[in-house]
């Protein structure tokens, strides 16, 4: 027979308290970990998020009239150009005149101090002189000849006096004129046609030699045709 002491049932009450509470806590649910949580739920937009993420108002059509030119811009425009073109031929002008000027007077002077060293000079290095000098002097009376430098001299002259009257006619359009594109066209048509005989003429200059010498065989018209 087994004897039961009287701190038995105390001790068997607190063993169950125990039990009860480990059973209590193992049916508790686990805490969720950072991977078994799942992707966290985003955060409600702030109000200024929510303005500039909202689809923004189609843009209005620009109208034609804002795009267009003004008549001072479109006469400005046109000013500038011509002006440009003639700058362009001013300095082809100077050029040709500076070469023909140049190499006129050089031939010139050259010309003149052979004649001095024939009339004063004696030995060798007189000699020597009298070779050089008439060479170079018939070798830029040569080439001014060749390449026709008074003659392109000129032809860039009469472009920029050409030119130089179309920018003085460029600058008497007005600006509220309601043809004044219309005629900005027929000026930039001008400079264009004069270009273009500036380029003929010059081209011809060049050759002008070779074709006279092969036309001067052949006979003359005598047909009588219309020109």
């Amino acid at each position: 027979m087994v004897v039961v002491s009287n701190g038995a049932p105390r001790m068997i009450s607190v063993s169950l308290r125990i039990i009860l509470l480990a059973a209590g806590i193992a049916c508790l649910p686990a805490p969720a970990s950072a991977q078994d949580a799942g992707p966290p739920a985003a955060a409600a937009p702030a109000s200024s998020d929510l303005q500039t993420q909202a689809p923004r108002p189609a843009a209005s059509p620009v109208p034609a009239s804002d795009t267009t030119p003004s008549g001072a811009e479109r006469r400005r425009e046109l000013i500038d150009k011509l002006v440009e073109w003639e700058r362009w031929y001013e300095g082809q002008s100077n050029l040709y005149g500076g070469i023909w000027n140049t190499f006129t007077i050089a031939a010139i002077v050259l010309a003149a101090l052979t004649s001095l060293f024939a009339a004063l000079g004696k030995g060798e290095d007189w000699k020597l002189a009298m070779i050089v000098m008439p060479a170079l002097a018939a070798l830029l009376t040569t080439l001014i000849v060749q390449f026709r430098v008074r003659e392109n001299w000129k032809l860039r002259e009469i472009g920029r006096l050409e030119l130089a009257e179309l920018v003085n006619e460029a600058r008497t359009l007005s600006e509220n004129d309601p043809e004044i594109r219309v005629k900005s066209r027929e000026l930039v048509r001008k400079a264009l046609t004069i270009d273009r005989a500036q380029a003929t003429a010059f081209f011809e200059t060049l050759t002008a030699n070779g074709r006279i010498g092969a036309d001067a065989g052949k006979p003359s018209d005598t047909g009588g045709s219309a020109r």
